[in-house]
């Protein structure tokens, strides 16, 4: 069978077909955001995709220490007041406080490898 063929001679049924299918969807959809918002309280809409969701729960739920060496550190950021105009706000960050050498081979190595090429007679 051609695709096509079944609108084509049967549009009712293959509307109906259609129809079911987003039902289905849907419904799939509102049993997936209400187990992850009872469980988790996450709201899925809230997340750009079902990736940024999964990030969410593992940060929030799952991992219980910095993978990494970490300090505070106040960093002063510029925000815009509700009159408009700018002021300095004081914010706490988590910053990587580690060997230098190892960040610059953690950069390396997500940058594509950290294999440095050596020129050679061959």
């Amino acid at each position: 069978m051609r695709p096509g063929a079944t609108e084509e001679r049967e549009p009712e049924l293959f509307d109906a077909y259609g129809r079911r299918d987003a039902e289905i969807t849907l419904e799939m959809y509102r049993r997936f955001r209400a187990y992850i918002w009872e469980r988790y309280r996450i709201d899925v809409l809230r997340r750009r995709s079902l990736a940024g969701t999964g990030c969410e729960i593992f940060l929030r739920h799952y991992l219980k220490a910095s993978p990494a060496p970490a300090r505070e550190k106040n960093l002063i950021c510029h925000v815009r007041g509700s009159n408009n105009e700018w002021r300095e706000q004081v914010r706490q960050a988590m910053v990587y406080n580690g060997p230098p050498e190892l960040r610059t081979m953690a950069a390396s190595a997500y940058a594509g490898g950290g294999q440095r090429r050596t020129s050679s007679a061959s």
